[in-house]
């Protein structure tokens, strides 16, 4: 009997519908269908769910299943399986499904896993590979980072294969030769790691074949060379986990409710603050294994030593050589040679909110930023070249629809990180000018989508004045009408209090402030303090 089949008769025998099960074990319907279909087969964490919960071994459950099984009959991929691999169920499928669908076109069955650096590109195409060996008869792992590793790993290809072309000193004739294997043979899987440079690539690629091709890479935009699936950073309960595993405490197959509730808040601390990136979480695990220190010590030292912590990569990395900081250190400095203004984009995004960062923020205030940025943010053409460099490193997402970009959190500090205090400042002057040339001017029902597109980075913006201690006349500006859109769109007295008060130290510190701009601000908290019933302080301020 199939596991799927197995599993299908137990779940029956306790009367449950698939639904009903999905709901006891906490994962979705469409995993516990594709088990019974024999499709896929739950994987770390899900495994010891379904055991536990038939109060069966896995021996029981799994059968022959449970073993790893033998290689398949040619297995060339040069790294261990990741004993500290979490969970990616839905993503794993996703692809195994892409890579497995029948098209006219022989391209459909290539596949590109694309992100950012860090975000477990590697890692997946590993955990594919062990996975799924067993349906291919030829599985193939080549570096794709440079042309040397590519052709040294083309010419290793001709080796195991024994082609006659094989001991050829022209590599040409050994790339032809192995690019007519791949065409006339099937059943094989070939993994181009961290393949960067498409048109590298374009030339190794067959236009024609019947294996699968899996490539993995920071660059976005592929053609009609192959699909692009973008992996994302993990979810909190997932790099927990992942986070307590690699530090060695919790076992591989124990669950979160095992944790202390002070230690898995100070885990999830500790996702929160890198941004749910893997690569970030496993030097952190690292660093807990290695210096014995507990959860809720790294989360205190990491608010005063993340930079040194960030470049720390641990004395036994596991599938990534380089730290965090250092690997995108490198593609800065690549982005700074190809175009420097995308680096300035780069800088001026890592002082706004993240998540929604509006274009017409950076061409409406071109004038203000004095970087090579200036030349460019007011040339749609130019700025759409620099969004192009940003997103062949992953560094930047782009949403056409809302006309918006997104940037990691933990990039915005690496970025940060890389520049002087004074630097820092000028950079966080810039965000702020910015942001007040788009805020709406005037105070009008009419302009509440407007103020709702650009209040986070409104709101981003009052943290970097009080950080930087800024206090230009722009800065009070963006300060006051935050706060009165605050105080009328939303109701939000409190908050609106706090950036009324802001704007008038500015205003008062100010050398030659409009004394009709501080009144406005003290009439505003007299209003304020009357709405909310605070008399003695609204009689003050109407004094």
């Amino acid at each position: 009997m199939s596991f799927g089949a197995r599993l299908r008769q137990k779940r029956r025998h306790r009367h449950l519908s698939q639904e009903a099960l999905a709901d006891a074990l906490g994962i979705s319907v469409k995993s516990i269908c594709r088990w019974e279909r024999d499709q896929a087969l739950p994987q770390g964490y899900s495994r010891l769910q379904l055991s536990r919960f038939f109060n069966l071994s896995p021996d029981e459950l799994f059968g022959d299943h449970e073993e790893e099984g033998t290689l398949t009959p040619l297995w060339e991929v040069p790294y261990p399986r990741n004993p500290f691999f979490t969970e990616r169920e839905d993503f794993l499928f996703q692809l195994h499904e892409l890579l497995n669908q029948k098209q006219g076109i022989a391209l459909s069955q290539s596949r590109v896993v694309s992100g950012l650096a860090g975000v477990g590109k590697t890692q997946v195409a590993l955990e594919y590979a062990y996975r799924y060996r067993q349906n291919y008869r030829f599985v193939f792992w080549t570096s794709a980072t440079t042309w040397e590793t590519l052709q040294a790993g083309i010419a290793s290809i001709a080796d195991l294969l024994q082609l006659p072309e094989h001991n050829e000193q022209d590599q040409s004739k050994v790339l032809q030769a192995v690019r007519k294997w791949f065409v006339s043979h099937g059943e094989w899987l070939w993994i181009l790691d961290d393949a960067n440079d498409v048109e590298m690539v374009q030339n190794i690629i067959s236009m024609q074949h019947d294996g699968h091709l899996l490539l993995t890479s920071r660059a976005q935009a592929w053609g009609s060379l192959a699909q692009c699936i973008e992996i994302k950073t993990m979810g909190l309960a997932e790099g927990t986990l992942f986070l307590l595993r690699r530090a060695k405490l919790l076992a591989h197959n124990a669950f979160l409710d095992a944790v202390d509730e002070k230690d898995l808040a100070a885990a999830e601390a500790i996702v929160l603050s890198l941004d749910f990136l893997p690569l970030a979480l496993d030097q952190a695990g690292a660093y807990i294994e290695e210096v014995g220190c507990s959860l809720s010590g790294y989360r205190d030292l990491y608010q005063t030593h993340h930079k040194n912590l960030l470049r720390r990569r641990g004395n036994i990395p596991i599938g990534h050589p380089e730290s965090i900081a250092t690997t995108w250190s490198l593609s800065f400095e690549r982005l700074e040679q190809a175009n420097p203004a995308a680096v300035d984009l780069l800088r001026l995004c890592a002082f706004l909110e993240p998540d929604s960062i509006p274009e017409e923020m950076i061409g409406a205030s071109c004038v203000r930023f004095g970087s090579a940025l200036q030349g460019v943010a007011a040339d749609a053409f130019l700025l759409n070249e620099a969004i192009e460099e940003l997103r062949k490193f992953s560094l930047v997402q782009r949403c056409p629809e809302t006309r918006t970009l997104r940037i990691n959190r933990l990039v915005q500090t690496v970025v940060k990180d890389s520049m002087s205090v004074e630097v820092q400042r000028s950079w966080a002057e810039r965000a702020v000018r910015a942001t007040n040339t788009v805020f709406p001017q005037q105070i009008e029902v009419i302009y509440y989508s407007q103020y709702r597109r650009y209040l986070p980075q409104a709101q981003a913006c009052h943290v970097l004045i009080q950080e930087y201690a800024l206090s230009f006349d722009e800065a009070a500006s963006l300060l006051f009408r935050s706060a009165i859109y605050l105080q009328k769109a939303d109701a939000l007295y409190e908050q609106a209090e706090l950036l009324f008060h802001q704007a008038l130290q500015i205003r008062e510190q100010t050398p030659g402030s409009n004394h009709f701009d501080v009144t406005q601000i003290l009439t505003c908290l007299a209003d304020l303090y009357t709405k909310r019933g605070k008399c003695k302080q609204a009689e003050l301020f109407y004094q």
